[in-house]
């Protein structure tokens, strides 16, 4: 028998799929102890009897299901584990993302559902609010703003965002974006890059930008400076994504000739865009990420306020006449900007960053720059969070 209860792994994988629809099955280890986690879903492929903690209510059924091949596995609720999400309460959030009826297997759609468990599970784990009935519902426009709805980061898909305000929800559609992480000062468009460069619609993306920040700005006390998570494989990806943002387009113009137009990259969007490996770095450093002012209270660990007043342009301090950059926060924005400033005016720089982001910065820099690297413990330590238990893959 299994008990459902809060915290338990049947509670986190039914109240993913409650939130999600599917997940998908070569990312079970986002949630933990993959042999763990690994037994008790094929414990709930399986049928075996259930009890509710609360109500001491028994069910006998088979939970999930397991569709598709190779990469495309997915996990879904039956007919009669929908029971089960009505114990833990998401039975009706269910029904409202499938629209009451059989979620399709057409792979575009069990793409973008995968991409959304993936950011769902790592939010969760890194300590973000994702599940809806916890969430405070976003005031529209027609409402007055007269206090700050959002106290703690909080996760809200991109199908939450265009029930908000219905008459600005065509914004939000067939975009990239899986939704937005608010906290009561920021706002972080979400997307899910995997091992594939995005292919940016500056326009599409600046629309539903502007309008998820709008969102923000009306619900807390964000003052329009909305930045982005780009979750990836590795970070050579993202940098890939934001080069070919800013190639030029071929853009035929009213007199009927042909001219090259710069687009609106990913970098002139968002005040930061910050790259988030899709693994268990990846959730302590959304931990770290979530904090407030976080790069600033990085930068403080290793340099003095007079290091830091003395900064250099695109540089974050100046040590023994050395030029320092902060990358502890996985900054691509700022990352991108330095390396122009460096090979414009021909400069070498030392950069602080992870042991996991060495790969890409050695290959975009090359010999322009030199490598302190930091372990993820000092920085948690540092900033007061609680010590990460590391899981096996």
């Amino acid at each position: 028998m299994l008990r459902v209860s809060s915290g338990s792994h049947i509670v986190t994988i039914l109240g993913l799929i409650g939130i999600v629809g599917e997940i998908p099955q070569q990312s079970l280890y986002l949630l933990g102890s993959v042999q763990t986690v690994k037994r008790v879903v094929s414990k709930m492929l399986e049928e075996q009897e259930y009890e509710n903690a609360i109500t001491k209510e028994r069910i006998t059924c088979r939970a999930i299901s397991k569709n598709g091949e190779g990469s495309k596995k997915t996990l879904r609720i039956t007919a009669k584990g929908k029971i089960l999400l009505g114990w833990i309460g998401l039975l009706k959030n269910y029904e409202d993302i499938t629209y009451g009826t059989n979620l399709s297997f057409e792979v575009t759609h069990v793409l973008r559902n995968h991409k959304l468990a993936e950011v769902v599970m790592m939010l969760h784990r890194a300590g973000v609010t994702v599940d809806p009935n916890l969430i405070r519902p976003l005031r529209p426009f027609s409402m007055q703003a007269n206090e700050n709805l959002i106290q703690y980061p909080s996760f809200y898909s991109s199908k939450t965002l265009k029930n908000v305000n219905e008459s600005e929800s065509v914004k939000l559609k067939y975009i990239l974006t899986l939704g937005a992480v608010m906290t009561k000062n920021r706002c972080y468009s979400v997307y899910n890059t995997r091992n594939d460069p995005i292919r940016w619609n500056g326009e599409g993306e600046g629309k539903a930008s502007y309008l998820i920040g709008s969102i923000a700005s009306h619900n807390s006390a964000l003052k329009w400076n909305t930045s982005c998570i780009m979750f990836a494989n590795n970070g050579q990806v993202v940098l890939d994504s934001i080069k070919q943002s800013r190639v030029k387009r071929s853009v035929k113009g009213t007199n009927g000739r042909w001219y090259k137009e710069a687009p609106v990259s990913i970098i002139d969007m968002y005040y930061g865009v910050h790259f988030v490996p899709l693994d268990e770095n990846g959730i302590r450093l959304l931990r770290i990420l979530f904090r407030e002012d976080c790069r600033e209270k990085i930068t403080e660990i290793f340099f003095s306020k007079e290091e830091m007043k003395h900064n250099y342009n695109n540089f974050d301090a100046i040590k023994d006449g050395k030029l320092f950059f902060n990358h502890l926060d996985s900054d691509m924005q700022k990352l991108v900007r330095l390396y122009d400033y460096m090979t414009f005016h021909k400069l070498t720089g030392n950069i602080l960053c992870y042991d996991f982001q060495l790969s890409y910065l050695q290959a975009y820099f090359g010999n322009k720059a030199s490598y302190y690297v930091c372990k993820l413990d000092v920085i948690e330590e540092r900033l007061g969070l609680p010590k990460w238990q590391n899981t096996k893959r």
